[in-house]
């Protein structure tokens, strides 16, 4: 596998790799350039996304526009949006109520409407058929129905503390809904299986070991964790280990470390910012050596091994790579940010 850099963006305040999409300052303008086209905006945004041929631009205020591809103003969002998850075809909305606390709810931006009348005191993850409330101020996790109905309630009171601290662990992650099951990830790293109809618990993994007198399944840390929609099991890489959980049988089902299966490979690295995107986990990454992140690489989750390694920036280079910003894939394409807030694509060549 052989990646070769094409291209490169200056001055990019955001950009959507599905649809090759940048917006960036270039010449005194703020642009959005688009495959075919380009169009002046106002201002810049933090967040742009493609979605059924409209462009959904976020600004730092918090508010959405929509434009055609032509640069017209389609739609202005009255409410704040979060356009990092994009639930059930609907945008994911948020308000403050008159005591600052934040609420939630679904706009079906076709009919120009909330999907539900009163918002919800939670965040929300939804698919097409459920929706579940978490993060709120009763420290639960809820499912729910669109009109606002609570048919459970998990407390979280129940899934142990957070290390160093008297305090109730938190959910850090919705990752999917399979076989039954609702599994999510916490804080402290636990990783809790629930049955769907019910709420019950049916499996709960932690690396702590004080854990197991809670009836946990003790196992090396998972790193981060993601749901894969192609055969609905969870993928795990961390510093140290790569993990596969099968959700039918909820078991881990493969675990191997790098330092023994991958030695001269993913053993040689720090891995930062893991992304799964189909059959390959995206990383950046520094040296053993140093704590700057210099490095890009591909891990096969089907060989078990790294596939392909980039060094970005030399020891010598007044520049490198940021945690929060991953490598994203797209058909034979990757795009990362760097610190300087250059968008480097790459191609893929073999």
């Amino acid at each position: 596998m052989k990646y070769n850099q094409t291209n490169i963006f200056y001055k990019v305040t955001a950009f959507d790799p599905i649809h090759n999409l940048v917006t960036c300052r270039r010449k005194n303008e703020n642009l959005l350039i688009a495959p075919n086209n380009q169009f002046v905006l106002d201002e810049l945004p933090i967040i742009v996304r493609e979605i059924d041929q409209i462009y959904y631009l976020l600004f730092g205020n918090g508010k959405c526009n929509l434009f055609d591809k032509y640069g017209n103003i389609i739609n202005n969002i009255k409410y704040d949006v979060n356009l990092n998850i994009f639930n059930c075809g609907y945008l994911y909305v948020y308000e403050y109520d008159e005591n600052y606390n934040i609420k939630y709810n679904l706009f079906d931006v076709d009919n120009n409407k909330l999907v539900s009348e009163s918002f919800f005191k939670y965040e929300l993850y939804c698919n097409n058929r459920y929706i579940i409330g978490y993060k709120n101020f009763n420290d639960d996790i809820t499912r729910l129905t669109f009109d606002n109905e609570t048919l459970w309630n998990y407390p979280l009171s129940s899934l142990g503390k957070l290390p160093y601290k008297n305090e109730n662990d938190e959910v850090d992650k919705i990752l999917g809904i399979a076989h039954g099951n609702l599994w999510f990830y916490t804080k402290a790293g636990r990783l809790i299986a629930l049955d769907i109809e019910t709420g019950e618990v049916t499996k709960k993994y932690s690396y702590l070991p004080e854990d197991k007198k809670l009836g946990y399944e003790l196992t090396p840390g998972f790193g981060r964790i993601f749901f894969n929609e192609a055969d609905e099991n969870l993928y795990a890489l961390g510093a140290d280990y790569f993990h596969i959980i099968n959700t039918k049988i909820k078991s881990i089902e493969e675990q191997y470390k790098h330092s023994i299966s991958d030695p001269k490979g993913m053993g040689k690295y720090a891995i930062y910012s893991p992304l799964l995107q189909g059959d390959y986990f995206t990383f950046i990454a520094a040296d053993q050596n140093s704590a700057r992140l210099r490095f890009l690489g591909l891990f096969d989750i089907h060989k078990k091994q790294l596939v392909w390694e980039h060094e970005l920036f030399s020891t010598k280079d007044d520049n490198e790579l940021i945690a929060p910003e991953p490598l994203y894939m797209s058909g034979n394409k990757l795009y990362v940010k760097d610190f300087n807030s250059n968008l480097h694509i790459f191609e893929r060549q073999d």
